[in-house]
């Protein structure tokens, strides 16, 4: 008869292993721009990588990953992925409220970010917008109008009236006048990085007329008649003469002559100068067109 001795062997609780042991998958190397936390080095410990602002989570493809993402030591003794810190795109894709000319996109962490405002704006953190001014100070002067605009923006192309226009930083406000009248006052009124506007020149001081009507050449009566102006013969736009001929001793108007002339926004005037010839004389040359 033979005898089979079989053993039972129970670890020691608390002791080493001196049999079995986890593979060791070795030390991960700690990427730029980025610190690793690590559990250990052997199977079934973990790193949890940490990038600096600015940069993502990824493999060493560059493959993003997630920000909580476990580098993992695997049963192989391999890392099941090596980490890498690459270059956020959160603020070059416009994925923030930082208006590219009011702020600038600073990453703070992943898909956080600051807006650095520049001069002339404000904001909260997260977003800039311009100083906003006061309402546009001057009402737009008899016959001319402002034209205001932000130069080097959506805007700049697009002038709008001072009502429509929102009084804000770099809006630049400009006088013209309508047509057929002259701007005697260049003005320009643009509003400051402080929220204040800038008033070079006062459109509205004593004797000052910002748009003059424009003048036409000098008119006079014809001889043996008389003209009649509505605005006292300045002769400015947009007035109108009357031309009368003599009744005694008997005058007309030739048929090629204009009764009334206007002086036009070009500085010109409507019709044909003024004649007046005698009665005498039409009947002349009527007879002669019979003969």
């Amino acid at each position: 008869m033979t005898f089979v001795q079989t053993y039972t062997l129970q670890p020691v609780v608390g002791g080493p292993d001196l049999f079995c042991q986890k593979k060791n998958c070795g030390y991960l190397s700690t990427p730029a721009h980025g610190s690793l936390t690590c559990s250990g080095t052997r199977y079934q410990d973990s790193c949890r990588l940490t990038c600096e602002p600015g940069y993502k989570v990824a493999n060493e493809s560059g493959h993003l990953l997630h920000s909580l993402y476990n580098f993992r030591c695997t049963a192989s003794g391999q890392w099941n992925n090596k980490p890498s810190c690459v270059p956020s795109d959160f603020c070059r894709l416009g994925l923030h409220d930082c208006h590219p000319e009011h702020g600038l996109c600073s990453l703070t962490g992943h898909q956080a970010f600051s807006c650095r405002c520049r001069v002339g704006t404000v904001g909260d953190g997260t977003h800039c917008e311009r100083t906003s001014c006061p309402d546009f100070p001057f009402a737009e002067p008899e016959n001319g109008f402002f034209s205001c605009s932000i130069p080097t923006s959506s805007a700049a192309d697009t002038c709008q009236s001072a009502v429509s226009t929102k009084a804000e930083y770099e809006v630049t406000c400009v006088l013209h006048c309508n047509h057929g009248y002259d701007r005697l006052i260049y003005a320009e009124y643009s509003c400051r990085h402080d929220g204040n506007w800038t008033i070079p020149v006062d459109i509205y001081s004593a004797g000052s007329t910002p748009c003059l009507a424009v003048k036409c050449p000098d008119l006079s009566a014809p001889q043996h008649g008389r003209m009649t102006c509505d605005s006292g013969s300045y002769f400015r736009y947009p007035e109108t003469c009357s031309f009368a001929c003599d009744v005694q001793p008997g005058y007309k108007l030739t048929s090629t002559t204009s009764r009334v002339r206007r002086c036009q926004a070009d500085a010109t005037w409507s019709g044909h100068d003024a004649e007046c010839i005698g009665m005498c004389n039409i009947a002349i040359i009527l007879k002669k067109d019979k003969t």
